[in-house]
């Protein structure tokens, strides 16, 4: 996999402080203004800092997607932003476990001893977090494994009692690793915030979508078939129970492209079999072209079950099979 050359800002030498112009350099819910005036607070004096914080490796994140299975609560994890994760995600929702992702943009800062990552963390003011003595929160740390691939490290943080706001956390090499750099300092600063749904609508939530697979053959585009699937029922509907809200789908929409996918069906081009005894050496060849299928996905987003606990639904994935 192709790495990405990281994004990096460098240090003001007198006030400590990130050189700004980039919107890499705010948290993903503030905007740069607003994250440049709360960075001036904490860099006043480097007494502010609480540093060297302990953190304990749990293994890969995809371990503890799976480990959560049976046990209460949703899992969370914070994670980096990088487009080429999305593999390593896509592996931990197969997983069938629900859990929610909070990917968030790092600044790397190029201090005059070492690089460091800054990375704000929200939470919220009634959710129970700020009162809680070391909160359940877990970091997914990106890493490179010797052959260039990407793995995903799992750490819970530890805290000294209840966790402080607007004041940096410094936990040691657990920002994720830069290549010919390794693994920086995470500089972690926590804000509270009343408004909680507008931050969980940026969480990427996990074993909540529903997933529909609606199988089309070229006798219903030819006869004009229409399939309906309610939504609020969660299942395929008769046509004459027209859901109140569903979607609705008219198989005779696929003709032109089942002509693409199967010119020979319209007879104007002759099929050349292969004599018999070639088929049989060729094994299960038949029943493959027999079965021969194309698949079309189509996403609801909102439109899926509802996730417990917020005012949210997840998305609704209608998987089309096109059989001919």
């Amino acid at each position: 996999m192709k790495r990405k050359a990281a994004f990096v800002e460098e240090e003001d030498s007198k006030t400590g402080e990130a050189v700004l112009g980039t919107e890499s350099s705010a948290s993903i819910f503030l905007p740069p203004e607003q994250s440049s005036e709360r960075r001036k607070t904490w860099r006043r004096s480097g007494s502010d800092f609480v540093s060297d914080l302990d953190s304990t490796h749990l293994g890969t994140v995809l371990n503890v997607v799976e480990q959560s299975k049976n046990e209460g609560g949703l899992l969370t994890v914070v994670a980096g932003e990088h487009e080429d994760n999305a593999e390593v995600w896509k592996e931990c929702k197969n997983a069938g476990t629900k859990f929610r992702l909070f990917a968030l943009k790092d600044s790397i800062i190029n201090g005059e001893t070492k690089t460091y990552v800054i990375r704000e963390i929200l939470l919220s003011k009634e959710g129970g977090d700020l009162d809680r003595e070391n909160p359940n929160i877990i970091i997914g740390q990106r890493k490179f494994s010797p052959n260039g691939r990407i793995r995903l490290e799992a750490h819970r943080l530890f805290f000294r009692g209840r966790p402080d706001i607007d004041r940096p956390y410094i936990f040691p090499k657990l920002g994720d690793e830069i290549p010919g750099v390794g693994c920086p300092d995470l500089h972690c600063t926590f804000r509270a915030i009343r408004d909680w749904e507008t931050v969980v609508k940026c969480a990427d939530f996990a074993g909540y979508d529903r997933n529909v697979t609606v199988e089309i053959s070229a006798n219903d585009a030819s006869s004009g078939k229409v399939i309906a699937f309610d939504i609020e029922r969660d299942e395929l509907a008769p046509l004459a129970e027209k859901p109140a809200v569903g979607v609705m789908i008219s198989c005779a929409d696929f003709k032109p492209l089942y002509k693409c996918l199967n010119p020979s069906a319209e007879g104007n081009e002759k099929v050349h079999l292969s004599p018999p005894s070639k088929k049989r050496r060729m094994g299960d060849r038949e029943d493959d072209e027999a079965n021969r299928s194309t698949a079309i996905g189509l996403k609801l987003i909102g439109m899926g079950p509802e996730i417990e606990n917020h005012r949210l639904r997840a998305d609704l994935n209608i998987n089309l099979v096109l059989k001919y």
